[in-house]
């Protein structure tokens, strides 16, 4: 019993905390971008991206354990790369956080349309209040809202891709393989769908404030990070097939393309299933993006938590029409900004500190 709890606690709650946030708004932009670029090259993508972002969580992580004072990228930017590193920082964090939990609210009335098909004005708001909740938790019960989300969200994926194989079994051989002519298609969307830099200080906080671990908590960590990495991969493969196999003309947004002979149970599953996927992600990035606020620009709580309930609903009004770009242009220019920062911060961390926390 002794050693469940321990697993329960030093794995599958941290692991989830993870992969709740990797699962986010990008894994609906890529039944589309694979149906452009070719299925064999969004899985080249898939996996050469997710190996990259395993290692770059660790970076990030190592990071966080080296250094005494508590931050948020912003904060480590400042303190390892000075001025110039910190605006660079405040450009991608906060900026980067801003619109993706716009993208999150303009994803949710797709899925909201799935469950509730009649007209009701609010349901955006629905999705952003729920969301918002849950962003002043503790970084335990987030973990333990992941875990219940993250099975909910593997079965809905297993049942979606099932009940759909099942009926369409043969179209497998449909899936195009390779299109050099689309080689840049997937670059933005798969990044974008791969790295949760936002959940690795509540990862490693979760470690430091509930003193999980023990002595090895650093072995506990690296585990949570790569499996919490991993597992997203599953969940894409299944869910991309299920689309790509289910739709005449695959949306940009894995919704509207759906065909009309799928039946109303697959669509209610297939929206709830979007909606806590939204749901989970909105909660953790608004936390990293209030704590950035709070950590590293030293606001006070109450303006922080104004800050990260309403700049959402302006990135909604301003972008709600242009779900693709909007998620092509974080992936290109924030991710990729991101990957550099973290890789410049570790670099300086590593000649200060050499010796390695993960072996």
């Amino acid at each position: 019993m002794n050693t469940l709890i321990r697993i329960y606690n030093n794995f599958l709650l941290p692991t989830a905390l993870l992969s709740g946030l990797i699962i986010g708004a990008g894994v609906f932009t890529l039944p589309y971008v694979f149906e452009r670029s070719g299925f064999s090259l969004g899985l080249l993508y898939l996996f050469i991206f997710g190996s990259c972002a395993i290692l770059i969580h660790l970076m990030y992580a190592e990071v966080i354990i080296k250094t005494k004072e508590r931050h948020r990228l912003l904060g480590y930017a400042r303190l390892y790369l000075g001025e110039k590193g910190f605006w660079a920082a405040l450009f991608l964090n906060i900026l980067g956080n801003i619109l993706v939990l716009g993208v999150f609210l303009i994803l949710s009335i797709s899925f909201f349309n799935l469950i509730a098909p009649w007209s009701l004005g609010f349901k955006m708001l629905i999705v952003w209040a729920f969301g918002s909740f849950f962003i002043l938790t503790s970084s335990r019960v987030l973990a333990e809202m992941e875990l219940v989300l993250n099975d909910a969200l593997l079965l809905g994926a297993l049942t979606i891709f099932l009940l759909v194989v099942n009926r369409s079994f043969f179209v497998f051989h449909e899936l195009r393989g390779f299109d050099l002519g689309a080689l840049w298609v997937p670059f933005g969307p798969v990044l974008f769908s791969l790295l949760g830099l936002q959940a690795i200080p509540l990862l490693v906080d979760y470690f430091r404030d509930a003193k999980k671990g023990g002595r090895n908590h650093s072995v506990w960590i690296k585990r949570s990070i790569v499996w919490g990495t991993s597992i997203p991969l599953f969940i894409y493969i299944l869910f991309v097939v299920a689309i790509m196999i289910s739709s005449d003309t695959v949306s940009e947004d894995a919704v509207s393309g759906l065909l009309n002979g799928v039946s109303v149970p697959v669509l209610f599953i297939f929206g709830l299933f979007g909606l806590l996927n939204l749901r989970s992600s909105y909660t953790i990035v608004g936390r990293d993006l209030r704590d950035s606020f709070i950590y590293d620009l030293k606001w006070k709580e109450g303006a922080a938590d104004y800050a990260v309930l309403f700049l959402p609903l302006i990135v909604y009004t301003i972008f709600k029409d242009s779900l693709l770009g909007l998620v092509s242009f974080v992936g290109d220019v924030i991710v990729m900004g991101y990957l550099v920062l973290v890789v410049l911060i570790w670099f300086r961390v590593r000649e200060k500190n050499p010796q390695p926390i993960f072996s």
